[in-house]
């Protein structure tokens, strides 16, 4: 090896090693926040709780349920500082790696955003002002119902072991399949009376905040995971972009906002798909 080629050798050890200072300062600097938000995990916040915005994580639990719609890589990177606030550098490190994933983009625009987001996926109910009454309300989460109508429907048959499979296929044929359908109230968000317009809602935050919660309430993780999906990457999102984030939009009918229901059906789809990894 010759002069010349010792020299590039060198520059190319020297180039290494200032990027191996850098990946270790910020890995120390990661370490170090996460100790200093150690004794905070586990601990409760209020609804009411502010700062110049961001998402607030009401505890650990709700934290992990959230983590649990994004890539598993993302996972590892995200974390909340010592306020239950979602720290927004990591996301962002996280979305450089992660960047075509729909949920890391909705994550990532909410926790840029100057508006206090309250995330909440334990409580089993919420306080909310109904817009026509102007009155407080408190609503109870309550557990889906889960219907499987094709099974139901052959139990209640009483022909023959030969009836009964062409009742089935019949049964098929007509688009009642061997499935259970859930049936039930998944999550919600609350917007303040300050985020009413141009798309009003029936029920609105108690606080100055904006408020999701997802129903812990006979719920299994994977619907957990998908609902965050649905509610803060679907609706919220829709929101914070300018975008009716409601079903049915100003009609109200039932293809009334196709945008918004694309949205939604790829952050859930996305959302399950984080989940199984």
């Amino acid at each position: 090896m010759n002069i010349i080629d010792w020299e590039k050798e060198i520059r190319r050890w020297e180039e290494e090693a200032r990027r191996w200072d850098k990946e270790i300062d910020f890995w120390r600097n990661e370490a170090k926040e996460i100790t200093d938000r150690s004794a905070v995990l586990g601990t409760s916040v209020s609804a009411n709780s502010t700062q110049n915005g961001g998402i607030r994580i009401a505890n650990q639990a709700s934290f992990n349920v959230l983590l649990s719609s994004l890539p598993a890589g993302a996972r590892r990177i995200i974390r909340m500082d010592n306020n239950n606030f979602i720290d927004a550098r990591s996301v962002n490190t996280a979305y450089l790696r992660y960047n075509r994933s729909g949920n890391m983009q909705a994550l990532r625009t909410i926790t840029a955003d100057k508006r206090t987001v309250y995330f909440d996926a334990t409580a089993t109910s919420y306080d909310y002002i109904n817009s026509e009454a102007g009155i407080v309300g408190r609503f109870h989460f309550r557990a889906p119902t889960r219907v499987n109508d094709f099974q139901k429907l052959l139990n209640l048959f009483t022909g023959t072991p030969e009836e009964k499979q062409l009742y089935a296929q019949e049964l098929i044929r007509q688009g009642i399949v061997d499935e259970v359908s859930v049936v039930g109230d998944f999550g919600v968000v609350l917007r303040p009376f300050n985020a009413q317009q141009p798309f009003p809602v029936g029920r609105i935050s108690t606080t100055d905040n904006f408020e999701v919660y997802i129903n812990p309430v006979g719920t299994t993780p994977m619907e957990r995971a998908k609902y965050v999906g649905h509610e803060l990457f679907g609706h919220l999102y829709f929101f914070f972009t300018g975008k009716d984030p409601r079903h049915g939009g100003a009609s109200g009918s039932l293809n009334g906002n196709p945008l918004l229901e694309q949205q939604i059906d790829a952050r859930e789809r996305e959302s399950i798909f984080n989940f199984g990894f």
